[in-house]
């Protein structure tokens, strides 16, 4: 389920860059599972392990680190968007928080990947 999740929001993410509307959701669901599987990603041409996605640092994700990162992502999306950190990313946050909440405490739907209904609406 993860796996297929992950490849789906890649192929999503990817797409969405490649047609000139990167997104920050898009990219945060990619970051998140990236993080979780303990995956490389590319910056400025150089391959790395993925960092945390809410907090940064520690790049290998085990379970008291994943718990700790979601615990965080919550605090953080409970916090005004407008002014917390990542308020330039729209969507990042949340889409962090779904990952996390899907995926790792197994309690909430599967992160949707394409646009949500708020963003369409936006557009």
């Amino acid at each position: 389920m993860f796996g297929e999740f992950w490849r789906e929001a890649e192929v999503y993410s990817a797409a969405e860059t490649a047609a000139g509307r990167p997104s920050w959701r898009a990219g945060g669901l990619v970051i998140a599972c990236r993080w979780m599987a303990c995956s490389t990603t590319d910056v400025n041409g150089w391959r790395s392990l993925a960092l945390r996605p809410i907090t940064g640092g520690t790049p290998v994700a085990y379970e008291e680190l994943i718990e700790a990162e979601y615990v965080a992502a919550e605090i953080l999306a409970a916090r005004d968007p407008a002014t917390r950190r990542y308020a330039d990313r729209p969507g990042y946050v949340e889409a962090v928080c779904a990952v996390l909440q899907w995926a790792w405490r197994r309690n909430g739907p599967r992160p949707v990947i394409g646009p949500t209904a708020a963003v369409s609406a936006a557009s």
